[in-house]
């Protein structure tokens, strides 16, 4: 159920910045990496959307133990 919410706020937030909004300075990353596919090569899409997941994966990795203890403790009680 979580997950469904995730993914409907990142696709609506998405459409927003993709079809609302038409300056550019105000499109979100993902819409870049979307026009970038679009005019470049598969490699290069791919590429960017590795880099755009670094700072999440730096973040995750970061904050891990804080993360999984917000996970397990829950389950305990």
């Amino acid at each position: 159920m979580i997950a469904l919410g995730a993914f409907n706020a990142a696709y609506r937030n998405f459409l927003f910045a993709f079809i609302v909004c038409q300056d550019r300075s105000m499109w979100t990353l993902m819409v870049h990496i979307y026009e970038l596919m679009q005019r470049a090569s598969p490699g290069v899409g791919y590429a960017a959307l590795v880099i755009a997941a670094v700072p999440t994966l730096g973040i995750f990795i970061f904050f891990q133990n804080i993360i999984i203890k917000g996970i397990v403790i829950p389950m305990e009680k």
